[in-house]
């Protein structure tokens, strides 16, 4: 083996091309810079219908590249934190989760407010804006 662990393992921090144009949630996502553009564009994008009143568990996998954790977030909504990596934790209320590669998260989310649409918000952080 005479290669190096940056041409092995995608998504190190000094291995360039390896930032996120965009991510997807189950399955689905928009690769735009402007995400009115994409919808313009009939791109699939995941949504999720709730009921007014209703709580909701929702499953946050990181199925990212190794150096890019990811923010994740639902507009206007907390995320009270029931468990990590299947173990089961006592409740916290987030408004925002860095999941890091391979994490996993059960999230329940109080569908209490008016009913609209609401955003899923992701981001990457560290060297891996996108």
């Amino acid at each position: 083996m005479h290669t190096s662990a940056d041409d092995r393992q995608p998504g190190l921090k000094t291995k360039l091309g390896q930032k996120a144009d965009s991510f997807l949630v189950n399955g689905k996502g928009v690769y735009s810079t402007n995400i009115w553009d994409a919808l313009s564009l009939k791109t699939p994008i995941t949504e999720f219908v709730v009921q007014q009143g209703k709580k909701y568990r929702f499953r946050l996998i990181g199925a990212t590249c190794l150096s890019c954790p990811v923010v994740v977030s639902i507009e206007n909504h907390p995320m009270t934190v029931i468990s990590s990596d299947e173990r089961d934790l006592e409740p916290a209320v987030f408004d925002k989760i860095l999941i890091a590669t391979g994490e996993r998260y059960d999230v329940v989310i109080n569908a209490n407010k008016k009913p609209r649409t609401y955003w899923m918000i992701l981001h990457s952080v560290n060297d891996c804006n996108a």
